[in-house]
């Protein structure tokens, strides 16, 4: 399947499932239903910009962008992480908020937790399905914006089977135990705290992924084990290799490569060390934009 198939049945289903999520919602009580349906619903709203993006991210670099547009998919990355950590983040206040409330006020919402729990397994089925969809597209086109889609893709997964996996384990516990009585009921506050479980336990994948891409965008050396694979398949050129500097654009790989050769060479010469260097890096990883300067200076060191 293409990317862009890829990304249309993932939008439509993204849809469907809010779409479900707020019905499930409206008749359970279930807090965690409703995060869960807002996710998808900003899943769905991300994959028609992720549509874009692509397009976008992958034009022929012109007299604007002399180094094309390849950015723009790392930018994307980032916001969709942000957004995530947002949403995931005010949920999580969310439920210590319903907590607090149920402990000093008694209050809490009645919470119909067959609906809720039918409901998570059946998202939670729907979901890894498309996840796997997405990893076969990006295995057949490398692809930062897939990539974000399948990462997002699996969290909502994880998040609504182990929504319906509680609820279900919730709904059998009977009446009169020492976490269902009447001073007590762990039913009332299960989507609460299941809520701040699954922030916890998920909130480190999206930050970490801002941390990474926005290092890429501001030009940090985020991307160190490709530097020294790079280093790997220039190794004719040896000590001749100055400095190295890579960038996973998602969808493609921009290198700056510095070598420094003894003697004089003519241009059609060093063009055609370009031209190989630039060969053998699209032979092992793929679509790639090469830089190559001749110069016996490290990267940093033109200041």
């Amino acid at each position: 399947m293409s990317e862009s198939n890829a990304l249309k049945v993932g939008q439509w289903t993204m849809l469907l499932l809010a779409i479900l999520g707020f019905i499930a919602f409206y008749f359970s009580g279930a807090a965690a239903l409703s995060v869960d349906a807002l996710y998808s619903l900003i899943n769905f709203a991300s994959v028609i910009v992720a549509r874009k993006v692509m397009i976008a991210a992958r034009s022929t670099p012109d007299h604007a962008h002399p180094y094309g547009k390849g950015a723009l998919e790392n930018s994307y990355v980032l916001i969709r992480s942000a957004i995530i950590v947002g949403v995931i983040s005010l949920a999580f206040v969310g439920a210590v908020v319903s907590i607090i409330e149920y402990f000093i006020y008694g209050d809490s919402t009645e919470i119909h937790l067959g609906i809720a729990g039918a409901y998570g397994i059946t998202a939670a089925v729907i979901l890894f399905l498309l996840s796997i969809n997405y990893a076969r597209a990006q295995n057949k086109t490398p692809s930062g914006v897939l990539n974000a889609e399948r990462k997002a893709t699996r969290l909502d997964a994880i998040m609504s089977a182990a929504t319906g996996v509680t609820f279900i384990a919730v709904a059998v516990i009977p009446s009169g135990t020492p976490i269902t009585s009447e001073s007590f009921d762990i039913r009332e506050i299960a989507d609460s705290l299941l809520v701040i479980v699954l922030v916890l336990l998920l909130i480190s994948e999206p930050w970490h992924t801002i941390k990474s891409e926005f290092g890429r965008i501001t030009g940090s050396r985020e991307d160190p084990e490709l530097e020294t694979q790079i280093r790997a398949l220039l190794s004719d050129h040896g000590e001749l290799v100055t400095d190295v500097y890579a960038v996973n654009r998602g969808s493609l790989i921009e290198v700056d490569v510095r070598l420094s050769y003894v003697g004089a060479k003519s241009v059609p010469e060093l063009d055609e060390i370009r031209a190989s260097i630039v060969a053998v890096l699209a032979r092992t990883l793929g679509e790639t934009r090469v830089h190559v300067v001749f110069t016996e200076r490290e990267i940093d060191k033109f200041n």
